[in-house]
């Protein structure tokens, strides 16, 4: 009897803790609904003023002021030097870990695998 009562108490723990889980994954459920809905409404709002902003302005290129080929190898260009930036960083760094693995001596395992 007692075998049983403990059962039917895990089990109705289990339960207790699923429902717990069901009720938290509902409020996340609602809470990105929510988020979802005020992303939407902003998307709309950037749209929108996009298109204002274009209407009000018909006498300039299609693409617009931003979109000219000047302005886009400018724009380019500085994105390409950013890019190397981040890689000669990156690599840098790399080095940087190498190094400082090969002169310590708890690493030494690191880089001979006859040490491990």
């Amino acid at each position: 009897m007692e075998r049983y009562e403990f059962q039917y108490e895990k089990l109705r723990d289990e339960i207790r803790m699923m429902q717990r889980r069901l009720g938290q994954e509902e409020h996340l459920n609602k809470e990105l609904a929510v988020m979802n809905n005020k992303l939407q409404d902003n998307l709309g709002d950037i749209r929108q003023s996009a298109k204002d902003r274009y209407a009000e302005a018909p006498s300039e290129d299609f693409r617009g002021k931003f979109y000219s080929d000047e302005a886009g190898e400018d724009s380019l260009n500085e994105r390409k030097r950013a890019w190397e930036d981040l890689d000669r960083e990156s690599e840098e760094v790399k080095r940087k870990i190498r190094s400082h693995m090969r002169h310590q001596p708890e690493t030494l395992v690191l880089d001979n695998p006859l040490h491990a």
